[in-house]
């Protein structure tokens, strides 16, 4: 019975203190899927491989559906099952840069840098999760750069526009797909709280949905900031500026280069942030660390000493028992950096 709990508790992220008279686990940072080596080979943890693992997304089994960018072959999504089980779900030849990804009611919605003939023009793909099939509702959103997709509980859609700094809203009730600049100046990098086109972004990128509203991972700006559905945007959390790396309370901390958000069940926000090279969590009026050293590169082990690298889209797993990281090359070739992550939580 002592050997079954001491391996289920290192499947769940989790090794012993070295003292055998008080056992005591201690969270870690481990690899879920992925060795770092460049491919796409499907297969079980460390045999499968990926090209750039960039975003990703839950569905509401715990299959992990990952978005897999490359700049010149057709991209990939790839599903990985709770044993750790990855497989080709979608692949095209004009499946081109997928990066927004999310779940909703059994199918995934996915951005893409180009649209099906090769322009570079993002379009939005809808994705059947149990055989693959695809249509393109929107195969021309605009001439940017969709980072971030969310989709809210009523089922409209939000991306987040990094080269025209802006947050879309994509309706598909209708008969005709309806797309509306929802917030943001469309033009260059600015900060400004406000409304519609009165407020400013700076290379926005993740969205995460919290109650009614979307934050944004405004990373530019290197803060967090809140949208409502008409529009009206403030600052969430962080000093927006330059940047730098502070915890505590919301007006007072420091990020930098924050790339994706993730919300659990309980409300508490989850930020990957890049330039730092940590995870952050946002509860309670306050920002703390729950991984990462600060030092670039790859190394699993107990939170605080963990390493990571191309950290950009991250997820609670149903339940909120852990974090999942998609820690890729950050678009530098040849970084070893291919990996998806897992974060144990509280």
């Amino acid at each position: 019975m002592r050997r079954w709990l001491v391996f289920a508790a290192l499947s769940a992220g989790l090794f012993f203190s070295c003292n055998p008279s008080n056992p005591v686990p201690i969270p870690q940072v481990s690899t879920f899927a992925g060795s770092g080596t460049e491919g796409t080979a499907d297969g079980k943890g460390a045999a499968a491989q990926f090209h750039n693992p960039v975003n990703l997304a839950f569905d509401d089994a715990g299959n992990l559906y990952v978005a897999d960018f490359h700049d010149d072959n057709p991209g990939r999504i790839r599903k990985i099952t709770p044993d750790g089980t990855v497989s080709t779900l979608f692949t095209d030849p004009t499946f081109s840069r997928p990066f927004g990804i999310d779940y909703h009611m059994g199918f995934l919605y996915v951005s893409t840098d180009r649209d099906s003939t090769g322009q570079p023009r993002s379009s939005l793909w809808k994705i059947d999760v149990s055989n693959g099939n695809h249509t393109i509702p929107v195969d021309n959103i605009n001439e940017g750069r969709e980072r971030g997709l969310v989709v809210a509980a009523d089922g409209r859609i939000y991306l987040s526009d990094r080269t025209n700094n802006v947050i879309m809203r994509i309706d598909l009730s209708g008969a005709n797909p309806e797309v509306v600049q929802l917030a943001g100046l469309r033009g260059p990098g600015a900060y400004q709280d406000g409304t519609g086109d009165g407020a400013n972004f700076n290379t926005p990128y993740g969205l995460a949905v919290l109650g009614s509203d979307v934050l944004v991972a405004d990373s530019g700006n290197n803060c967090v900031r809140r949208v409502t559905p008409a529009g009206v945007v403030t600052t969430f959390a962080g000093v927006c500026g330059p940047g730098g790396y502070k915890d505590g309370n919301l007006s007072e901390a420091l990020f930098k280069g924050l790339q994706d958000l993730a919300v659990d069940g309980a409300g508490n926000v989850y930020v990957s942030d890049n330039g730092n090279h940590r995870i952050r969590k946002i509860s309670g009026g306050k920002v703390s660390t729950i991984a990462g050293s600060g030092t670039a590169g790859f190394k699993d082990g107990p939170l605080l000493e963990a390493q990571f690298y191309g950290q950009e889209g991250i997820d609670v797993k149903p339940g909120g028992s852990a974090l999942f990281v998609a820690d890729g090359n950050g678009g530098n070739e040849p970084q070893p950096y291919r990996r998806i992550r897992q974060v144990p939580l509280p």
